[in-house]
Protein backbone atom coordinates (compact mmCIF):
# COMPACT_ATOMS: atom_id res chain seq x y z
CA UNK A 1 0.00 0.00 0.00
CA UNK A 2 1.42 3.30 -0.62
CA UNK A 3 2.24 6.05 1.62
CA UNK A 4 0.40 8.88 2.11
CA UNK A 5 2.77 12.07 2.97
CA UNK A 6 1.80 15.88 3.29
CA UNK A 7 4.70 17.71 2.23
CA UNK A 8 3.83 21.34 3.30
CA UNK A 9 0.74 22.68 5.49
CA UNK A 10 0.32 25.94 6.62
CA UNK A 11 -2.67 27.50 8.28
CA UNK A 12 -3.96 30.92 9.04
CA UNK A 13 -6.52 30.28 11.53
CA UNK A 14 -6.18 34.02 12.94
CA UNK A 15 -7.88 35.16 10.03
CA UNK A 16 -9.61 33.00 7.86
CA UNK A 17 -12.82 33.50 7.88
CA UNK A 18 -12.60 37.05 6.63
CA UNK A 19 -9.69 36.15 4.60
CA UNK A 20 -10.07 37.19 0.58
CA UNK A 21 -7.13 36.38 -0.82
CA UNK A 22 -7.79 33.35 -3.37
CA UNK A 23 -4.33 32.63 -4.13
CA UNK A 24 -2.96 31.75 -0.50
CA UNK A 25 -2.84 28.01 0.03
CA UNK A 26 -3.58 26.85 3.58
CA UNK A 27 -2.36 23.32 2.74
CA UNK A 28 -0.05 21.28 -0.21
CA UNK A 29 0.49 17.78 -0.62
CA UNK A 30 0.65 15.01 -2.92
CA UNK A 31 -1.08 15.72 -5.80
CA UNK A 32 -2.84 19.19 -4.57
CA UNK A 33 -3.33 22.12 -2.41
CA UNK A 34 -5.87 23.88 -0.94
CA UNK A 35 -6.54 27.53 -0.91
CA UNK A 36 -8.42 29.57 1.37
CA UNK A 37 -11.63 29.80 -0.66
CA UNK A 38 -11.81 26.27 -0.85
CA UNK A 39 -11.34 25.97 2.48
CA UNK A 40 -13.93 28.54 3.53
CA UNK A 41 -16.85 27.27 1.53
CA UNK A 42 -16.10 23.78 2.63
CA UNK A 43 -16.29 25.07 6.56
CA UNK A 44 -19.20 26.84 6.26
CA UNK A 45 -21.57 24.69 4.43
CA UNK A 46 -20.95 21.32 6.23
CA UNK A 47 -22.70 21.17 9.76
CA UNK A 48 -19.99 20.38 12.39
CA UNK A 49 -20.56 19.65 16.01
CA UNK A 50 -19.77 22.82 18.56
CA UNK A 51 -18.66 24.99 15.26
CA UNK A 52 -21.05 27.56 16.51
CA UNK A 53 -19.29 28.05 19.77
CA UNK A 54 -16.10 30.70 19.82
CA UNK A 55 -14.34 28.57 22.25
CA UNK A 56 -13.79 25.52 20.36
CA UNK A 57 -13.14 27.65 16.80
CA UNK A 58 -9.86 27.22 16.02
CA UNK A 59 -9.68 23.43 17.44
CA UNK A 60 -12.56 22.87 15.35
CA UNK A 61 -11.01 24.62 12.30
CA UNK A 62 -7.99 22.25 12.85
CA UNK A 63 -9.98 19.14 12.88
CA UNK A 64 -11.72 20.20 9.58
CA UNK A 65 -8.92 21.17 7.75
CA UNK A 66 -7.24 18.05 8.02
CA UNK A 67 -10.23 16.48 7.15
CA UNK A 68 -10.73 17.81 3.88
CA UNK A 69 -6.82 17.63 3.46
CA UNK A 70 -7.42 13.52 4.81
CA UNK A 71 -9.84 13.24 1.58
CA UNK A 72 -7.60 14.96 -0.79
CA UNK A 73 -4.79 12.51 0.31
CA UNK A 74 -6.94 9.59 -0.54
CA UNK A 75 -8.21 11.18 -3.56
CA UNK A 76 -4.65 11.45 -5.17
CA UNK A 77 -3.99 7.69 -4.33
CA UNK A 78 -7.49 6.90 -5.23
CA UNK A 79 -6.84 8.42 -8.81
CA UNK A 80 -3.93 6.07 -9.51
CA UNK A 81 -5.83 3.03 -8.68
CA UNK A 82 -7.08 0.86 -11.23
CA UNK A 83 -10.29 -0.38 -8.89
CA UNK A 84 -11.25 2.87 -7.56
CA UNK A 85 -11.01 4.14 -11.29
CA UNK A 86 -13.47 1.42 -12.77
CA UNK A 87 -15.92 1.42 -9.23
CA UNK A 88 -19.73 1.93 -9.94
CA UNK A 89 -19.45 5.44 -8.10
CA UNK A 90 -16.45 6.98 -11.01
CA UNK A 91 -17.74 5.07 -13.38
CA UNK A 92 -21.58 5.40 -13.14
CA UNK A 93 -22.45 8.16 -9.59
CA UNK A 94 -19.88 10.59 -10.71
CA UNK A 95 -21.39 11.35 -14.33
CA UNK A 96 -24.51 11.66 -12.80
CA UNK A 97 -23.67 14.38 -10.54
CA UNK A 98 -21.23 15.87 -13.42
CA UNK A 99 -24.15 16.59 -15.24
CA UNK A 100 -26.49 18.30 -12.37
CA UNK A 101 -23.25 20.79 -12.01
CA UNK A 102 -22.91 21.63 -15.35
CA UNK A 103 -26.83 21.99 -15.65
CA UNK A 104 -26.50 24.27 -12.70
CA UNK A 105 -23.94 26.03 -14.32
CA UNK A 106 -26.24 26.85 -17.52
CA UNK A 107 -29.25 27.59 -15.24
CA UNK A 108 -26.82 30.42 -13.46
CA UNK A 109 -25.60 31.58 -16.74
CA UNK A 110 -28.89 32.32 -18.86
CA UNK A 111 -31.50 32.68 -16.17
CA UNK A 112 -30.00 33.29 -12.50
CA UNK A 113 -27.06 35.79 -13.23
CA UNK A 114 -29.46 38.13 -15.99
CA UNK A 115 -32.05 38.62 -13.53
CA UNK A 116 -30.14 40.19 -10.84
CA UNK A 117 -32.01 43.31 -9.08
CA UNK A 118 -30.38 46.43 -10.88
CA UNK A 119 -30.46 49.07 -7.70
CA UNK A 120 -32.92 51.92 -9.68
CA UNK A 121 -35.13 48.60 -9.90
CA UNK A 122 -34.94 48.02 -6.04
CA UNK A 123 -35.33 51.92 -5.26
CA UNK A 124 -38.29 52.38 -7.19
CA UNK A 125 -39.97 49.79 -4.87
CA UNK A 126 -38.80 50.30 -1.90
CA UNK A 127 -41.25 52.20 -0.98
CA UNK A 128 -43.64 49.84 -1.22
CA UNK A 129 -41.66 47.69 1.21
CA UNK A 130 -41.93 50.24 3.94
CA UNK A 131 -46.56 49.47 3.47
CA UNK A 132 -48.67 47.18 4.53
CA UNK A 133 -52.24 46.59 3.37
CA UNK A 134 -54.86 45.34 5.64
CA UNK A 135 -57.14 43.92 2.77
CA UNK A 136 -60.12 41.48 2.21
CA UNK A 137 -59.71 39.18 -0.58
CA UNK A 138 -62.88 37.73 -2.33
CA UNK A 139 -61.85 34.64 -4.53
CA UNK A 140 -63.89 33.17 -7.33
CA UNK A 141 -64.43 30.05 -9.33
CA UNK A 142 -66.83 31.87 -11.69
CA UNK A 143 -65.96 34.69 -13.45
CA UNK A 144 -69.41 35.28 -13.79
CA UNK A 145 -69.84 35.37 -10.41
CA UNK A 146 -67.29 37.35 -9.66
CA UNK A 147 -68.76 40.08 -12.23
CA UNK A 148 -72.14 40.10 -10.32
CA UNK A 149 -70.37 40.84 -6.88
CA UNK A 150 -68.28 43.49 -8.53
CA UNK A 151 -71.57 45.13 -9.59
CA UNK A 152 -73.04 44.95 -6.31
CA UNK A 153 -69.96 46.97 -5.12
CA UNK A 154 -70.52 49.66 -7.72
CA UNK A 155 -73.89 49.84 -6.47
CA UNK A 156 -72.67 51.02 -3.13
CA UNK A 157 -74.53 48.31 -1.53
CA UNK A 158 -73.31 47.62 2.08
CA UNK A 159 -70.43 45.76 2.33
CA UNK A 160 -71.58 43.60 5.29
CA UNK A 161 -74.13 42.46 3.15
CA UNK A 162 -72.17 41.29 0.43
CA UNK A 163 -69.70 39.75 2.65
CA UNK A 164 -72.25 38.02 4.80
CA UNK A 165 -73.89 36.68 0.89
CA UNK A 166 -70.00 35.43 -0.48
CA UNK A 167 -69.80 33.68 2.85
CA UNK A 168 -73.68 31.89 2.18
CA UNK A 169 -72.47 31.15 -1.27
CA UNK A 170 -68.89 29.53 -0.12
CA UNK A 171 -67.18 32.23 -1.90
CA UNK A 172 -63.50 32.11 -0.16
CA UNK A 173 -63.06 35.53 1.59
CA UNK A 174 -59.89 36.10 3.57
CA UNK A 175 -58.65 39.02 5.34
CA UNK A 176 -55.00 39.62 5.80
CA UNK A 177 -51.87 42.36 6.21
CA UNK A 178 -50.37 41.97 3.13
CA UNK A 179 -46.34 43.24 2.72
CA UNK A 180 -44.44 43.42 -0.68
CA UNK A 181 -43.96 40.12 -2.43
CA UNK A 182 -47.16 38.51 -0.27
CA UNK A 183 -49.72 38.53 -3.75
CA UNK A 184 -49.29 37.34 -7.10
CA UNK A 185 -48.02 40.36 -9.21
CA UNK A 186 -51.50 40.85 -11.50
CA UNK A 187 -52.85 41.53 -7.30
CA UNK A 188 -50.20 43.45 -6.26
CA UNK A 189 -49.96 45.70 -9.30
CA UNK A 190 -53.82 46.09 -9.12
CA UNK A 191 -53.12 46.39 -4.90
CA UNK A 192 -50.73 49.24 -4.80
CA UNK A 193 -53.09 51.67 -7.19
CA UNK A 194 -55.34 51.18 -4.04
CA UNK A 195 -56.25 53.86 -1.45
CA UNK A 196 -57.96 52.65 1.69
CA UNK A 197 -61.55 51.90 1.49
CA UNK A 198 -60.77 51.11 -2.34
CA UNK A 199 -62.28 48.41 -4.06
CA UNK A 200 -60.26 46.77 -6.91
CA UNK A 201 -61.88 45.50 -10.50
CA UNK A 202 -62.36 42.02 -10.63
CA UNK A 203 -58.11 40.65 -11.27
CA UNK A 204 -57.30 37.12 -12.83
CA UNK A 205 -54.42 35.48 -10.63
CA UNK A 206 -53.71 31.49 -10.55
CA UNK A 207 -57.24 30.53 -12.82
CA UNK A 208 -59.06 32.60 -10.48
CA UNK A 209 -61.00 35.74 -10.46
CA UNK A 210 -60.19 38.36 -7.16
CA UNK A 211 -61.68 41.15 -5.61
CA UNK A 212 -59.16 43.51 -3.53
CA UNK A 213 -60.83 45.89 -0.44
CA UNK A 214 -58.56 47.85 0.98
CA UNK A 215 -59.30 48.11 4.80
CA UNK A 216 -56.05 50.28 5.70
CA UNK A 217 -52.71 51.21 4.67
CA UNK A 218 -49.68 51.56 6.77
CA UNK A 219 -46.46 53.29 5.70
CA UNK A 220 -42.96 53.03 7.81
CA UNK A 221 -41.92 56.68 7.21
CA UNK A 222 -39.24 55.93 9.43
CA UNK A 223 -38.06 52.73 9.39
CA UNK A 224 -34.83 51.99 11.51
CA UNK A 225 -31.40 50.79 9.99
CA UNK A 226 -32.15 47.47 10.61
CA UNK A 227 -35.81 47.42 9.42
CA UNK A 228 -34.38 49.84 6.01
CA UNK A 229 -31.81 46.35 5.83
CA UNK A 230 -34.89 44.41 5.52
CA UNK A 231 -37.27 45.48 3.68
CA UNK A 232 -34.29 46.29 1.18
CA UNK A 233 -33.42 42.84 1.23
CA UNK A 234 -36.72 41.34 0.95
CA UNK A 235 -37.69 44.02 -2.43
CA UNK A 236 -34.24 42.50 -3.53
CA UNK A 237 -35.57 38.95 -3.21
CA UNK A 238 -38.95 39.52 -4.58
CA UNK A 239 -37.49 41.53 -7.72
CA UNK A 240 -35.16 38.99 -8.42
CA UNK A 241 -37.76 35.97 -7.69
CA UNK A 242 -40.05 37.03 -10.31
CA UNK A 243 -37.68 38.25 -13.08
CA UNK A 244 -36.20 34.34 -12.77
CA UNK A 245 -39.29 32.32 -12.69
CA UNK A 246 -40.33 34.73 -15.51
CA UNK A 247 -37.50 34.11 -17.67
CA UNK A 248 -37.07 30.68 -16.65
CA UNK A 249 -40.65 29.55 -17.84
CA UNK A 250 -39.47 31.41 -20.77
CA UNK A 251 -36.07 30.02 -21.81
CA UNK A 252 -37.02 26.42 -20.64
CA UNK A 253 -40.47 26.47 -23.26
CA UNK A 254 -38.41 27.50 -26.14
CA UNK A 255 -35.42 25.69 -25.29
CA UNK A 256 -37.17 22.40 -25.17
CA UNK A 257 -39.59 22.72 -28.21
CA UNK A 258 -37.41 21.05 -31.00
CA UNK A 259 -36.16 18.51 -28.27
CA UNK A 260 -36.57 15.04 -29.03
CA UNK A 261 -35.57 12.33 -26.83
CA UNK A 262 -36.83 8.47 -25.95
CA UNK A 263 -36.44 5.18 -23.66
CA UNK A 264 -36.57 1.56 -24.47
CA UNK A 265 -40.22 0.69 -23.53
CA UNK A 266 -38.97 -3.29 -23.63
CA UNK A 267 -36.41 -2.74 -20.74
CA UNK A 268 -38.66 -0.52 -18.96
CA UNK A 269 -41.57 -3.06 -19.37
CA UNK A 270 -38.98 -5.55 -17.40
CA UNK A 271 -37.65 -3.55 -15.06
CA UNK A 272 -41.67 -2.18 -14.08
CA UNK A 273 -42.45 -5.84 -13.57
CA UNK A 274 -39.53 -6.73 -11.52
CA UNK A 275 -40.01 -3.44 -9.14
CA UNK A 276 -43.42 -3.98 -9.04
CA UNK A 277 -42.59 -7.71 -7.49
CA UNK A 278 -39.90 -6.53 -5.63
CA UNK A 279 -42.53 -3.59 -4.22
CA UNK A 280 -45.19 -6.36 -3.31
CA UNK A 281 -43.26 -8.57 -1.91
CA UNK A 282 -41.54 -5.60 0.56
CA UNK A 283 -42.39 -6.00 4.54
CA UNK A 284 -43.85 -2.54 5.80
CA UNK A 285 -45.35 -1.08 8.61
CA UNK A 286 -48.36 -0.05 5.94
CA UNK A 287 -49.26 0.33 2.47
CA UNK A 288 -48.45 4.38 2.65
CA UNK A 289 -45.09 3.65 4.43
CA UNK A 290 -42.52 4.70 1.60
CA UNK A 291 -40.11 2.22 0.55
CA UNK A 292 -36.47 3.78 0.49
CA UNK A 293 -34.16 2.66 -2.41
CA UNK A 294 -30.31 2.10 -1.85
CA UNK A 295 -27.40 0.96 -3.50
CA UNK A 296 -28.58 -2.50 -2.50
CA UNK A 297 -30.83 -2.50 -5.19
CA UNK A 298 -29.39 -2.46 -7.92
CA UNK A 299 -27.07 -5.04 -7.08
CA UNK A 300 -30.73 -6.83 -7.04
CA UNK A 301 -31.95 -5.43 -10.07
CA UNK A 302 -28.39 -6.68 -11.57
CA UNK A 303 -29.12 -9.88 -10.08
CA UNK A 304 -32.43 -10.50 -11.48
CA UNK A 305 -32.36 -8.52 -14.74
CA UNK A 306 -28.62 -9.63 -15.81
CA UNK A 307 -25.76 -7.51 -16.88
CA UNK A 308 -27.08 -7.49 -20.51
CA UNK A 309 -30.38 -5.62 -19.67
CA UNK A 310 -28.62 -3.44 -17.30
CA UNK A 311 -26.07 -2.31 -19.58
CA UNK A 312 -28.45 -1.90 -22.61
CA UNK A 313 -29.04 1.46 -24.53
CA UNK A 314 -32.02 2.62 -22.44
CA UNK A 315 -32.46 6.16 -22.13
CA UNK A 316 -31.42 7.88 -25.90
CA UNK A 317 -30.89 11.42 -25.40
CA UNK A 318 -30.19 13.65 -28.98
CA UNK A 319 -26.93 11.20 -30.16
CA UNK A 320 -26.23 9.86 -26.65
CA UNK A 321 -27.42 6.74 -24.65
CA UNK A 322 -28.02 5.91 -21.02
CA UNK A 323 -28.33 2.49 -19.94
CA UNK A 324 -30.64 1.36 -16.61
CA UNK A 325 -27.35 1.31 -14.48
CA UNK A 326 -26.86 4.66 -15.06
CA UNK A 327 -30.56 5.63 -14.70
CA UNK A 328 -30.74 3.52 -11.49
CA UNK A 329 -27.54 6.06 -10.09
CA UNK A 330 -29.85 8.48 -10.92
CA UNK A 331 -33.04 7.58 -9.56
CA UNK A 332 -31.45 6.74 -6.43
CA UNK A 333 -28.54 9.32 -5.54
CA UNK A 334 -29.63 12.25 -7.56
CA UNK A 335 -33.65 11.48 -7.46
CA UNK A 336 -33.53 10.27 -4.19
CA UNK A 337 -35.86 7.90 -4.91
CA UNK A 338 -38.91 6.44 -2.35
CA UNK A 339 -42.39 4.92 -3.33
CA UNK A 340 -45.08 3.76 -1.42
CA UNK A 341 -46.42 -0.10 -1.62
CA UNK A 342 -50.01 1.21 -3.15
CA UNK A 343 -48.13 2.64 -5.84
CA UNK A 344 -47.69 -0.05 -7.45
CA UNK A 345 -50.32 -0.16 -10.22
CA UNK A 346 -48.33 3.80 -11.26
CA UNK A 347 -44.83 1.95 -11.29
CA UNK A 348 -44.66 2.53 -15.26
CA UNK A 349 -46.20 6.37 -15.06
CA UNK A 350 -44.14 7.19 -12.02
CA UNK A 351 -41.03 5.69 -13.69
CA UNK A 352 -41.41 7.45 -16.83
CA UNK A 353 -41.91 10.85 -14.78
CA UNK A 354 -38.22 10.54 -13.70
CA UNK A 355 -37.34 9.40 -17.18
CA UNK A 356 -38.14 12.53 -18.29
CA UNK A 357 -36.51 14.32 -15.23
CA UNK A 358 -33.57 12.60 -16.26
CA UNK A 359 -34.03 13.51 -19.86
CA UNK A 360 -34.32 17.33 -19.35
CA UNK A 361 -31.32 17.45 -16.92
CA UNK A 362 -29.08 15.45 -19.80
CA UNK A 363 -30.11 17.62 -22.53
CA UNK A 364 -29.27 20.90 -20.28
CA UNK A 365 -25.86 19.18 -19.46
CA UNK A 366 -25.47 18.99 -22.84
CA UNK A 367 -26.46 22.79 -23.44
CA UNK A 368 -23.83 23.66 -20.59
CA UNK A 369 -21.47 21.72 -22.50
CA UNK A 370 -21.76 23.56 -26.24
CA UNK A 371 -21.43 26.74 -24.06
CA UNK A 372 -18.15 25.19 -22.98
CA UNK A 373 -19.28 25.78 -19.25
CA UNK A 374 -17.41 23.10 -18.25
CA UNK A 375 -14.12 24.80 -18.78
CA UNK A 376 -14.99 27.96 -16.28
CA UNK A 377 -13.18 27.96 -13.11
CA UNK A 378 -15.68 27.76 -10.88
CA UNK A 379 -17.57 24.40 -12.66
CA UNK A 380 -14.13 23.09 -12.69
CA UNK A 381 -13.71 23.44 -8.89
CA UNK A 382 -17.10 22.18 -8.19
CA UNK A 383 -16.34 18.97 -10.34
CA UNK A 384 -12.66 18.09 -9.06
CA UNK A 385 -14.47 18.54 -5.48
CA UNK A 386 -17.12 16.14 -6.07
CA UNK A 387 -14.44 13.41 -8.37
CA UNK A 388 -12.09 14.01 -5.20
CA UNK A 389 -15.02 12.91 -3.10
CA UNK A 390 -15.90 10.31 -4.78
CA UNK A 391 -12.17 9.22 -5.63
CA UNK A 392 -11.64 9.37 -1.76
CA UNK A 393 -14.56 7.24 -0.50
CA UNK A 394 -13.92 4.25 -2.78
CA UNK A 395 -10.29 4.62 -2.04
CA UNK A 396 -11.15 4.43 1.72
CA UNK A 397 -13.53 1.47 1.38
CA UNK A 398 -11.10 -0.37 -0.80
CA UNK A 399 -8.49 -0.19 2.39
CA UNK A 400 -11.28 -0.86 4.28
CA UNK A 401 -12.13 -4.30 2.66
CA UNK A 402 -8.44 -5.40 2.46
CA UNK A 403 -8.24 -5.60 6.14
CA UNK A 404 -8.40 -9.06 7.02
CA UNK A 405 -7.44 -10.13 10.54
CA UNK A 406 -7.82 -13.60 11.47
CA UNK A 407 -9.00 -13.70 14.82
CA UNK A 408 -8.52 -17.95 14.92
CA UNK A 409 -4.77 -17.36 15.09
CA UNK A 410 -4.32 -14.34 17.44
CA UNK A 411 -7.49 -15.86 20.09
CA UNK A 412 -8.79 -19.09 21.51
CA UNK A 413 -12.04 -20.30 20.58
CA UNK A 414 -13.30 -20.17 24.14
CA UNK A 415 -12.27 -16.46 24.50
CA UNK A 416 -13.67 -15.37 20.83
CA UNK A 417 -17.86 -14.66 22.12
CA UNK A 418 -16.17 -12.30 24.46
CA UNK A 419 -13.70 -10.36 22.56
CA UNK A 420 -16.31 -9.91 19.53
CA UNK A 421 -18.77 -8.43 21.69
CA UNK A 422 -15.51 -5.55 22.35
CA UNK A 423 -14.79 -5.64 19.15
CA UNK A 424 -18.40 -4.89 17.96
CA UNK A 425 -17.59 -1.33 17.28
CA UNK A 426 -14.35 -1.90 15.62
CA UNK A 427 -15.80 -3.98 13.47
CA UNK A 428 -18.95 -1.95 12.35
CA UNK A 429 -16.56 0.90 11.38
CA UNK A 430 -14.38 -1.15 9.25
CA UNK A 431 -17.96 -2.80 7.60
CA UNK A 432 -19.85 -2.10 4.83
CA UNK A 433 -22.11 -4.53 5.68
CA UNK A 434 -24.08 -5.01 8.89
CA UNK A 435 -25.10 -8.14 8.21
CA UNK A 436 -21.06 -8.75 8.38
CA UNK A 437 -21.40 -7.88 12.47
CA UNK A 438 -21.54 -10.50 14.52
Amino acid sequence: MNCLKIFFIVLFFGSLLKAQSVEKKIARFDGGAIDEQDFLFRYEMTPYPRKHLEEFEDNIKMEFALSVIAEKLFAFEGSKNKDVLESDALKYLFPRMRSIILRDALYREVIFNPTRAKEDEIKKEYIKGLSKYKVVILSFENENLSKEFFERFERNEPLEIILQNAAENNIDTTTKLIEYGDLDIELENQLYKLDVGDISPVVISDKKWHIIIVKDVKINVNPSEAEKERVYGKVKSVIEGRKEEELREKYLKQFFKDKKASSDGKILALFSKWLTNKILSTQTESDSSAILFTYQFIREANDALGDEIMSAPFIFVGDRSYSLKEFLYDLIYIQNFALKKNAVSNIAAILNVKIKYFIENEFLALEAEIKKLDTKKEVKKDLNLWRDYYLAEVYKLKLKNEINIEESKYVKQKEMDSLKRKFFHLREIFSTNIEEIS
